[in-house]
């Protein structure tokens, strides 16, 4: 179905009548594996023109459909089509940066899920996408670098050292930013919510990022001498 069908079948699952509901509902799960399903369920619930309460189903179901699908442990089990995953990957963060929290929250969930199951190997540019957010002067671009950089962090934070492998770049890489933003953030003299959410974000990070394996990783980061 198109974008606009999508939306009428999401403004569906609102409805009051149960019969209408449950349709749309059905529907919905028909096309979880249709092409271009996904990539579109997070299109709508980008989008800011669309009714927020639409947003909100539609982001429901991509955090449903993705945990569902995304990838499997049983062999020949149905998954998402690999070019759908590409555009999900594409466009993920971007949706995650622009939308209210009430969105936030859900793409946030699917960000784990698809960093957990492909990075790094299916997705190698990430870390670097993230530290240019991370460093913009949009608040919101490095909040949503931040929120990234905690899911990349607790992906490795109970492996062993083999699997912590891909950690000490992500440490290389962002550890010595995270000090600088904090270093910022304190002189900051507003004393606003979005500061402190800020602040205890990066504490988080730095916190699974400290009591990791890699000391020699954070050794080697000149702004703690």
């Amino acid at each position: 179905m198109d974008i606009q069908q999508l939306c009428a079948v999401l403004q569906g699952c609102l409805s009051a009548n149960q019969e209408e509901r449950k349709a749309a509902e059905a529907l919905l799960k028909q096309h979880e594996l249709s092409k271009g399903h996904v990539p579109n369920l997070l299109r709508v619930a980008g989008e800011p023109t669309v009714n927020i309460s639409v947003r909100q189903v539609a982001s429901i179901s991509f955090k449903q459909v993705a945990k569902k699908y995304w990838e499997s442990e049983k062999e020949n089990a149905p998954m998402l089509a690999a070019d759908d995953k590409q555009l999900v990957r594409d466009n993920l963060l971007e949706a995650i940066i622009r939308a209210p929290h009430i969105i936030q929250s859900q793409l946030s969930e699917v960000m784990t899920t698809v960093v957990y199951c492909d990075y790094p190997q299916a997705w190698p540019g990430l870390l670097e996408t993230v530290m240019a957010h991370l460093t913009s002067s949009d608040h919101g671009r490095m909040y949503g670098g931040l929120l990234v950089l905690r899911v990349l962090t607790r992906k490795y934070e109970f492996r062993d050292d083999e699997e912590r492998a891909p950690l000490g770049p992500i440490i290389n890489a962002s550890f010595p930013v995270l000090l600088s933003l904090m270093q910022q953030l304190s002189a900051d003299t507003s004393s606003s919510q979005q500061i402190a959410e800020f602040m205890k974000l990066i504490c988080k990070v730095c916190t699974t990022e400290l009591t990791s394996a890699h000391y020699a990783c954070l050794l080697r980061c000149r702004s703690i001498v």
